[in-house]
């Protein structure tokens, strides 16, 4: 007996089921326009994304944007999951040797002396500074498209130095303040630079010339690491450094706790920087290769829309898209982004 009410109980459960369907299907919740996952054309895997940062956005990493632009994409895109892989440069520069390489990359300038382990991609890609995309090109053809980029400016201790020098005049300026005989504090310099990465260069483009190693610089002046350099600033052991987004982070920070020196910042004249970001589809012969690049340029197109690049203060970078400016309220961020935009000088990506 008990067994033939669950029986009956059930067939009515399905037929209310049946019936009640088309009301409960109607009523479910719709997904945020543009966030419907969609299948890629049938593919479904993993893309291998492989990082090379080479140098220091504002918060001091491109992850954070990348993660959160990624996973938008995978929602997306169902079956497409992409697995990010950040390297040294060590690491980085075996791409045309590696047994199972990356399907793509993101790197910066230096990390690759030939883009032949590239394939070309279309540069059509509205929006792109131009001189972003120039700097690109190797033989004639697009084998990477930027994503954003930093810039460089002077950083001054007002207290110490109320004007920053021309590069004629930083002989006389600091030579009265700064020689041994009349310095108003032990250890305490008129310039420090950086010797990594391309600081010496920076520092020359921003200065007009390189002032000559003497007692007004300190002993590792040219010799030392970006953060020690920040270290003599920040200390008040040197008036002035060649900074960047990075630094200019840092002095926020620094201004919450109201800690930070009385200082100005010179964003560079002639827009020169080797601080950016491009990415690029690996070459490949895996059966299903076609399909990857596809994904591939489809991620690429993705991160350089305007969604995307508008998000680019999680990682505090200037983006690609020369009809963007995200830092227009944004105090030292905004002169930076003033100085550069349209007026950017790029160091070119490959080393041939």
């Amino acid at each position: 007996m008990l067994r033939r009410v669950v029986c009956v109980l059930c067939t009515a459960l399905c037929a209310l089921l049946v019936a009640g369907a088309p009301y409960i299907a109607s009523n479910l919740p719709v997904p945020p326009e543009g966030m419907a996952a969609l299948p890629y054309e049938g593919w479904s895997g993993v893309i291998r994304l492989r990082v090379y940062q080479g140098f220091r956005t504002g918060t001091g990493s491109l992850v954070p944007w990348l993660n959160s632009c990624l996973s938008t994409y995978e929602k997306r895109h169902s079956g497409v999951y992409v697995q990010v892989e950040t390297v040294s440069l060590q690491t980085f520069s075996t791409l045309s040797t590696d047994e199972v390489p990356p399907d793509m990359v993101i790197f910066t300038p230096g990390a690759l002396d030939n883009a032949s382990c590239l394939e070309k991609l279309d540069i059509s890609a509205a929006g792109i500074s131009e001189g972003l995309i120039e700097a690109c090109i190797w033989n004639g053809e697009c084998r990477a498209l930027p994503l954003c980029y930093g810039g460089y400016g002077i950083l001054l201790n007002t207290d110490d130095m109320p004007v920053l020098p021309t590069a004629d005049e930083w002989g006389s300026a600091i030579s009265a303040q700064y020689r041994a005989a009349t310095r108003t504090k032990k250890a305490h310099y008129a310039l420090q630079v950086p010797g990594e990465g391309g600081w010496p260069d920076a520092a020359r483009n921003l200065l007009g010339a390189l002032p000559e190693t003497g007692e007004q610089m300190p002993p590792d002046y040219l010799n030392c690491s970006m953060v020690k350099a920040w270290s003599d600033f920040k200390n008040g052991i040197a008036a002035c450094i060649p900074a960047s987004q990075w630094h200019l982070r840092q002095l926020y920070l620094l201004d919450c706790d109201g800690k930070a020196p009385n200082y100005t910042f010179y964003p560079s004249e002639n827009g020169y920087t080797d601080q950016y970001f491009a990415a690029g589809v690996v070459a490949g012969s895996s059966k299903d290769h076609a399909a990857r690049s596809r994904v591939c340029r489809d991620i690429i197109g993705y991160l350089l829309g305007e969604e995307a690049q508008s998000r680019l203060s999680l990682a505090l970078a200037m983006p690609a898209r020369a009809d963007m400016n995200l830092y227009r309220n944004a105090g030292d961020m905004a002169t930076l982004e003033a100085a550069y935009t349209n007026a950017a000088k790029f160091a070119p990506l490959f080393g041939e």
